[in-house]
């Protein structure tokens, strides 16, 4: 039992000839079971085609068509996103394709065509996969380490100009800031990078600059790559 790839049901059945039911197309000496779900097929030593109590495809799927071709895919709860690649009948990779989801929106970050025999890119963008794939954890890492960026410019202009303007200034006062600090603030916010300064400063600024390429650059990408890959 412990050695079992199968959940424990009632009754299993081997399949004895090529049948097609539900549409899943058992082969000679595929097991599944008499209810319609669950079910595998187990091929090339690989548990695929599986489908869970509730009917919904999981794992991986390898599917086959009229001319021999044959797909593998990975399912997650009956939804087909992530890599999958497309075989000829002798085994040769023809295409291959990654796709990630937000939300209820899919996009195409990788595809390549192998079909003339040499490898031709139609779309790769893995940084912006990345960032779709990870993006609940991404963005308010970003959201923080811009706010980082603020109150370490605040800290590189005080020096820069001799001031002592506080960060927090006055948002708890009802009391207009004075043109100085203004711009202190304004600056200290629209600063994107850092070219001169003082030595003191140095550190500062390296940290500010880091800062500015991760938040900014991350923009950039999913800007570039919802155009790219809608």
């Amino acid at each position: 039992m412990g050695k079992d790839t199968l959940p424990l049901k009632p009754k299993m059945i081997i399949s004895y000839d090529t049948t097609r039911e539900g549409g899943v197309t058992h082969i000679k000496s595929d097991t599944f079971y008499e209810d319609p779900c669950p079910r595998f097929e187990k091929i090339n030593g690989k548990i695929a085609n599986r489908t869970d109590s509730s009917c919904i495809q999981q794992g991986l799927w390898i599917t086959t068509d009229s001319l021999g071709n044959y797909f593998t895919s990975v399912y997650i709860d009956g939804n087909d996103f992530g890599e999958s690649k497309k075989y000829s009948k002798s085994g040769k990779l023809l295409n291959e394709t990654k796709e990630v989801s937000l939300g209820k929106e899919y996009y195409i970050v990788k595809k390549i065509d192998y079909s003339s025999g040499k490898p031709v890119t139609i779309v790769n963008m893995p940084l912006f996969g990345f960032y779709i794939e990870n993006f609940s954890i991404l963005v308010p890492i970003l959201v923080v380490l811009m706010i980082f960026r603020v109150l370490i410019n605040y800290q590189i202009y005080n020096i820069e100009n001799e001031t002592n303007y506080s960060s927090f200034g006055n948002h708890f006062k009802f009391k207009l800031y004075e043109p100085g600090e203004l711009r202190h603030r304004l600056f200290s916010v629209f600063t994107l990078w850092f070219f001169k300064y003082k030595p003191e400063n140095k550190y500062r600024v390296i940290i500010s600059n880091i800062f500015s390429i991760l938040c900014f650059g991350s923009v950039a990408i999913l800007t570039i790559g919802l155009k790219v890959c809608s």
